[in-house]
Formats: structure tokens, sequence, C-alpha cells
């Protein structure tokens, strides 16, 4: 009876804590979830997140600056001005170039050099890729761009909850995302089988970056403090990726010529550039998971550089990896065994309450469990964070449960109920058997005898 009790105990618990991970109760578990990844981004990236390829991306930015003084504040800027701003760009021979923009001025004023400067990029074999709403729009709109720019999508995806974007579409609507068209073509990363991207942002400083600019006074960037203000402190700190205004372009600033060409091409040589902007009248701006809101081509470029730097294996919901028997059930399968695993631990523990050292050595045995686990998916499985953090929050839980001494409050009557119930099938059991005896002695019996 003691190993039924002990079995029904640990399949009963496995099942609740996997339901807890698996879906989300009240809608809470999920929102914490991703708070939780947003906590580890923010203060563990310095340290899990290289910077290796982070001089490979750059962020080219037209700020109100440059439309004031150029354009007199007239926006939509015609395509004469961003084709003097490609053109001095391919002076310093970019590897690739995406234009975070709508080009849909349907009068295309200064059309005619733009092509020019385009058929430029094509002969010194520079892709362009080009924001588009829709598949099929170019060839309406601009069939003169056609086979000189390849269309992509530069579709932000907002958390419908609290508006962070977390993650990285591969299409949308017919057409590849920016970054995901680029590390195909361009660094021949085949990742159609991972889905989505969860851009785990990178936190460490650029050199090229802080000789420059002044970060912002911010909060207290501790765990702690962050914990207690709940990422209150937004902020615009110095970005990660290397940035050029549009405005040093156009008007380098050295001692000499050679030194402000030299220093442009530190910060743009080889690099794929995002050519985006930072306007007052444009609504382009991303709230990030690290709490900072930035310009949206921050957000196309760290997803760039998280392709960069993880490949196939960057963060995602997909595991990268799975077992040839389980395929798509994989990560649901492990998952349940290794809180089959914690179940039964714990449920030995409360049956020998009595031995505390043995209770020390479970409690031990649980934590590290679970913190393998943890590592396992986010190393190995290159799982985000989201995926695997209700792992850490059964920790929570137990512990708050532990302190409150709930598990004795609710162990006691549903052992006894289990006792009840395998009395109860054991009971019937026994007169069954009895019925099956008497009914094979009446059978067994001679007719006469009475």
């Amino acid at each position: 009876r003691r190993l039924f009790v002990y079995l029904l105990l640990t399949l009963t618990l496995a099942a609740f804590m996997w339901l807890f991970l698996a879906f989300s109760p009240l809608g809470i578990s999920a929102r914490l979830d991703k708070y939780t990844q947003d906590l580890f981004n923010a203060h563990l990236s310095g340290w899990i997140y290289p910077a290796e390829h982070q001089q490979d991306t750059a962020v080219l930015l037209l700020t109100d600056e440059v439309v004031d003084a150029v354009l007199q504040g007239q926006w939509p800027a015609p395509y004469s001005f961003h084709a003097t701003i490609l053109s001095d760009l391919l002076e310093h021979q970019p590897r690739a170039v995406f234009i975070d923009f709508y080009w849909m001025n349907q009068h295309k004023p200064g059309a005619e050099y733009l092509v020019s400067v385009l058929e430029r990029y094509l002969e010194a074999e520079v892709p362009v890729y080009l924001s588009v709403p829709r598949e099929g729009w170019l060839q309406t709109m601009w069939p003169e761009l056609v086979g000189l720019v390849i269309p992509v999508t530069p579709r932000v995806s907002l958390d419908a909850t609290d508006f962070i974007a977390r993650s990285y579409v591969q299409s949308y609507q017919g057409l590849r995302s920016a970054a995901f068209a680029i590390a195909e073509d361009e660094f021949n990363i085949q990742a159609a089988h991972r889905g989505a991207l969860d851009i785990f942002w990178g936190t460490r400083a650029n050199p090229l970056n802080q000789a420059w600019m002044q970060e912002e006074e911010g909060g207290d960037g501790s765990i702690l403090g962050t914990l207690l203000q709940g990422f209150d402190g937004v902020k615009t700190p110095i970005p990660y990726t290397t940035t050029v205004f549009v405005r040093d372009l156009l008007n380098p600033v050295a001692e000499t010529e050679d030194e402000a060409l030299q220093e442009l091409d530190e910060h743009l040589k080889g690099r794929v550039i995002i050519y985006g902007a930072s306007l007052s009248g444009i609504q382009d701006m991303v709230f990030t998971p690290t709490r900072a809101i930035l310009p949206g081509a921050y957000y196309h470029a760290m997803a760039m550089d998280n392709l960069l730097t993880w490949g196939t294996r960057y963060k995602s919901a997909t595991p990268s990896r799975s077992l040839p028997v389980l395929g798509s059930h994989t990560l649901p399968v492990l998952q349940f065994l290794v809180l089959l695993l914690i179940a039964a631990l714990v449920c030995h523990w409360k049956l020998n309450a009595a031995d505390r050292p043995l209770g020390r050595r479970i409690k031990i045995t649980v934590v590290t469990l679970i913190l393998s686990a943890c590592a396992v998916q986010f190393f190995l499985l290159d799982l985000s964070v989201a995926v695997w953090a209700g792992f850490l929050e059964i920790l929570g839980l137990g512990v708050v449960i532990e302190r409150l001494n709930l598990i004795e409050r609710w162990y006691r009557p549903i052992r006894r109920g289990f006792c009840r119930l395998y009395t109860w099938i054991k009971g019937e059991q026994d007169a069954q058997a009895d019925l099956g005896r008497v009914t094979a002695e009446r059978i067994d019996r001679p007719a006469g005898d009475s």
C-alpha cells in the first residue's frame, strides 16, 4: 500500500507541475516567464552574450538635425536625398545595406538619380534590401527598382501585453524579414526550422560609440533594484550597435579629410548597414527587453547580431535539437521526465520526513536538478528563457510552500484519501475474489448436497 500511495503522489505532483509549466494559470505564468527573461537578459547578458560580432553591423541614423538643415523640415524626403546618402555610403564599401524606410511617394522626385546609385551598388556587388509593405508591391509601384533591390519586410513584433519588442519573425505576408534575409543570402544561415527569433539584447559597451556618446543618468542597475522598481527606470542608453549619424557621413569632421574618411571606414567598411531614422515625425521606436527606448533600426541590427553570433542556434521557442524517436515532442517529454524525477524525490522526502539528513540531501539534489535543466535548455537546446523560466518559478513556489508548511497541510489529507481509495479498490478486489470462490464451490458441489 505504501508503494501505491508513493506512486500516486509522485504522478499527481509531476502532473501538477507540468500543467503549471506548460500552461499559464490565470495568465500569470506567461507574464512572469517574460519578466524573468527580461531580467535574465538585462543582468546576465554581459557574461552570456559575446560581443565578437558587435562590429559586423552598424546603424546609419538619420536625425531631425539633417532633415531641418538640408530639407528645411520637409518629409518625406525626395529620393535624390536618399541617393546622396547611399552614394556616400558606397564609398566606404559596406557588405550589405538594409533601408528601413518605406518609399511610398508615387511622384518619385529624384528617382533617376536613385536608380543610378543603386545600379552602382549592383556593379559593386553590394546587395541592397528595401522595406516594402507587402509581396508584389515593388513590381507594382517601383518596377524600375526590380533587380536592383531585394524586397523584405521591416515588421516589428510587439508583445500584446507590454509592447516590448522581444520577438523577430522570419517572414511576414510572403516576405522574408530583413535580418533573416541578409543572414541567409550573405552568411548562408539557413534557419527556417527554428521559427521566430527571441532577441537576446547585447549590453556590453561598444568602444566606437563610447568614444563620442554620453549615456543618460540611470536608476539602480542592480538585480535587487530592478526587482524593487519593476523596471520603472526606462532609459536611452549608448547603443550596443555601432552608430554613425547621417550628419557625419555627409559632413565628416576631423583635422584632415583623410582622417575623417578613415574614421568613417572604421565604422562602416565591411559591415551590414541598417539605414534608419530617429525623427520626431516618425513613430519608429521600440521598447527593448532591457527597458530601453531606441529607434527601430537597432531592433533589426540586434536581430542581425544574434544571427551572426549564434547562427541557427539562436534563442527561440523551438529547440535546435530533438530526439529521432520523439521528434517535435522531445521538449515536453524531457520536461515531464525531469518533473517526474523531482516529484519522486519530494514525495520520498515526505514519506521519510523523520530523516532530516535525507531531507537536506534531497533539497540540494532538487535545486541542482532544476538549475541543470535550465542550463541544458538554454545552452544545448537553445531555448529562450521564457520557455524554461517555469522551472525557476516552480523552485520559488516550492520554497514558499515549504516555509508555510503547506505540504504538510495538504499531504496528510491527500495521503488519507489515497489510502481510502487503495482500501476501497483492495476491498472490491477481495470481494470479487470471494464471490468467485463461492461460485466455484457451488459449481463443484454435487447436485444432492444442500
